[in-house]
């Protein structure tokens, strides 16, 4: 007792001090003035840095190797100059699950960048059942309400209908909600207070809309009132979107920015932490021109002059093409969970140019069920931090052999110490220059890879390969490590583009749900991780069988009962032989302690009259252990079925039942966040933030099954040991609180067959003085 008291008080105590704080919003730090240190280094720095912007860029010889040029101290890196254009969003694809889309992609002619992927299958929801979903309009307060800067097809917004016939179709990218419901929303908070706290799915509302009507030459025309209905939903899974972490002004960079890495040997300046070539227009921050646009695909312009290039001896005015298209379904069965995107580099010069680009992977995956999600890393060690997975991953893979993984933590933590030595925060994934297979930010049940298209008329080599987090890494608490912004960059390797001539590199973004079927059309098999070896396989097959249950059933609940009532029907003949192992060690008991009482000075002595004894009997002590080990890679197979299968997610146990809607997580009585500290309440606590019903009901079941099954203690030690017994499993039921209710389903089933199946056996008969047993079964017979 004395040392589950220090174990429980210790972990407690560690947690308690690991764990961060809730976070809480201080409008009054964030807005406080500096104070009279801070203002003088900004001034310092501001002068120093007007003194660097002066210089001359040093220059260099063309068609040499790329060299960093002396560096710089970072205040005196100037800011690239931006090129200004109308920023704008764009959509592709749609929502309706009929459209032959698999999903709605929303683009960011700032950087020409992919702001947004949400995904049209309706299994594919986000887990929140009680926001009202309008629709990603990308609102912006205006003076008289929400203005929309972007409607995708197939949203509740697209889908309204105006009530008086005014207008035909719904909102459109202009319009200006002014109220939703009856409630006035003079800004976007308002609009989304309201969705989140009154807008339920599936309910109606009414939205009241301003429209400038189309401008017609000499003809001024009053704003339209309209007046709109439609359907709330439920919100589609985002597999990308925007993030903001801390300043809400500077948010985490888009995905798939694109800038140039390499024009005529100069480079970007990595030792400064530099993001793109001093003194060329920012690709990054710049709004691209949209050139072309249908349904399915975009295309985005960037063309630099000679005006701008002319800081680079040698360089010629190029221009730059991102070209996305959307896949389209155009025969069931077919891989459409994937955007193509290419990459032109076109020489408007008149001589050969040596030009190079940065191109940044996606970020902004989904990180639900972080605090109770339990990822697999492929490389795992008992002993080591580094085989440890995140809520969001780097995932790659290059030549023969298994995938590679960086888990966030990692990433994070050594981020957070690169950053205090004054070093650059990415990390080098491979030895390059070289190709690879795929790279990608790897999640629970989704992930996002790109895979280059690479041809022998046309390779695509890298120089570089790296990771690094998206977001500030200072800000990250320690105890949300694992949920860090994360993605990862590739630079080319020098390209030479001759006069009047293009380079094109094509790749394919997978965007979608870690399914087995659709992860094979990719070749994505390996990104679900069942474990060892010898748990793969019972794991894959297993899941096979739960698949053909929901066939037959149509509820994974009820599937998950049969699966595990088949399972443990398999396993009667070695059940009963364990049982029946334990029945004779219960019954050689008093025989055994007679000679630990005997012997108990010579251990020798004791451990030859104990093999005399077993020898008698014909009993071996560890044909229990031998049968349970036997039966181990089974039952963890079946665990990791239920943990990695993404149809669990979202999957309820009862039809209606809120409180158990996803057995991939748990069940989620109510939030009791408000009732109890932290320490216990908080996502990184010991419970989690909400009640839940089943693991409390599995942690009954264990400690039934040891009262019921555990023979009476023969000494104190043994009384002890069993004392101990049911303290941990107590404890245990404490560190299993936040299991998935699917595996608590299964846990719960097998409870209740052991318990049944031991209480249908036949008792072994008692023993007689002397302690041998009158039973048939026990060889040989008291003389």
């Amino acid at each position: 007792m004395i040392l589950v008291a220090l174990i429980l008080g210790g972990q407690i105590a560690l947690r308690a001090y690991l764990a961060p704080k809730r976070p809480a919003v201080n409008n009054e730090q964030a807005e406080a003035p500096p104070d009279d240190a801070e203002k003088a280094k900004a001034e310092q720095d501001k002068t120093a840095g007007e003194k660097a912007a002066k210089k001359p860029a040093a220059e260099k010889v063309a068609g040499q190797p790329p060299q960093d040029e002396k560096p710089l101290p970072p205040e005196a890196a100037v800011a690239p100059p931006l090129r200004k254009a109308p920023r704008q969003q764009i959509t592709l694809g749609s929502l309706d699950p009929n459209s032959g889309y698999t999903m709605l992609v929303t683009l960011d002619s700032r950087g020409a960048a992919l702001a947004r992927v949400e995904l049209s299958n309706p299994k594919y929801r986000e887990l929140d059942f009680t926001v009202g979903y309008l629709g990603q309009l990308a609102l912006e307060d205006a003076a008289d309400g929400c203005l929309v800067q972007v409607v995708g097809d197939g949203a509740p917004a697209a889908l309204a209908i105006e009530m008086s016939g005014q207008v035909s179709g719904g909102l459109q990218p202009g319009d200006v909600i002014q109220s939703i419901g009856g409630m006035a929303t003079p800004d976007t908070r308002a609009l989304e207070n309201f969705l989140a706290k009154k807008g339920k799915p599936g309910e109606t509302v009414e939205l009241a809309v301003s429209r400038k009507p189309t401008k017609e030459k000499g003809k001024e025309e009053e704003s339209l009132h309209l007046k709109f209905s439609t359907k709330l939903t439920r919100a589609p899974l985002q597999i990308i979107q925007p993030e903001t972490h801390g300043d809400a002004e500077h948010p985490d960079p888009l995905s798939l920015l694109l800038t140039l890495d390499n024009v005529m040997g100069k480079t970007i300046k990595m030792s400064e932490g530099g993001r793109e070539i001093r003194g060329l227009p920012s690709l990054r921050e710049s709004n691209w021109e949209l050139t072309k646009q249908t349904p399915g695909m975009a295309e985005f312009t960037f063309t630099l002059d000679q005006a701008d290039v002319q800081g680079i001896p040698q360089a010629s005015p190029l221009k730059i093409v991102k070209r996305f298209i959307l896949a389209k379904l155009e025969q069931p069965g077919e891989a459409g969970y994937h955007l193509d995107f290419q990459i032109e580099l076109h020489n408007l010069g008149a001589k050969p140019q040596q030009l190079g680009y940065r191109l940044e992977g996606p970020n902004g995956l989904p990180t639900e069920g972080w605090w109770y999600s339990n990822k697999l890393h492929p490389e795992l060690h008992f002993m080591s931090t580094r085989g440890i997975a995140g809520a969001r991953d780097i995932a790659w893979k290059r030549g023969p052999g298994h995938h590679r993984l960086l888990g966030c933590s990692l990433l994070v933590g050594d981020a957070k110490t690169a950053q205090t030595a004054g070093k650059p925060l990415d990390q080098q994934l491979e030895e390059l220059p070289g190709a690879f297979d795929y790279v990608g930010v790897d999640t629970q049940f989704f992930s996002a890879a790109l895979l280059p298209q690479s041809t022998p008329e046309n390779p695509l080599e890298f120089r570089s390969f790296t990771a690094q987090p998206v977001q500030d890494v200072s800000l990250i608490p320690k105890g949300r490590q694992k949920t860090a912004n994360v993605s990862f960059t590739l630079s080319t390797v020098p390209l030479k583009v001759e006069k009047g001539e293009s380079v094109t590199h094509s790749y394919r973004l997978f965007l979608g749900p870690k399914e087995p079927a659709v992860l094979n059309q990719y070749g994505l098999d390996a990104l679900i991780e069942y474990g060892w070896n010898v748990f793969k396989l019972p794991a894959y097959y297993l899941s096979k069988l739960l698949h053909a249950l929901y066939f037959i059933t149509g509820n994974y609940g009820l599937s998950i009962v049969l699966l595990t009532v088949i399972v443990r029907s398999l396993m009667v003949p070695l059940s009963l032989k364990q049982a029946k192992s334990a029945a004779k060690m219960q019954e050689l008991a008093p025989e055994m302690a007679k000679i630990k009482e005997k012997h108990k000075d010579d251990m020798q002595k004791q451990s030859e009259a104990m093999k005399q004894l077993y020898a008698k009997h014909n009993f071996n002590p560890f044909g229990g252990c031998f049968l349970m080990f036997f039966q181990l890679p089974v039952f963890i197979g079946l665990y990791r079925c239920l943990s990695v299968d993404i149809a669990l997610r979202d999957a309820d146990l009862i039809p209606g039942a809120l409180w158990c809607s996803n057995l991939a997580g748990p069940d989620r009585l109510f939030d009791w966040k408000a009732l109890l500290p932290a320490m216990f309440a908080d996502e990184t606590g010991w419970l989690g933030p909400f009640c839940n019903v089943l693991p409390v009901i599995t942690c009954l079941l264990f400690i039934v099954q040891q009262k019921l099954f555990t023979p009476p203690p023969t000494d104190e030690q043994s009384e002890m040991q069993q004392k101990m017994m049911m303290y941990m499993t107590v404890f245990m039921g404490v560190m299993f609180f936040k299991v998935p209710s699917g595996l608590c389903i299964y846990f719960i089933v097998s409870s209740v067959w052991s318990i049944v199946e031991r209480k249908l056996l036949p008792k072994p008969t008692p023993a007689v003085a002397g302690g041998l047993a009158k039973d048939s079964s026990v060889s040989g017979k008291r003389k």
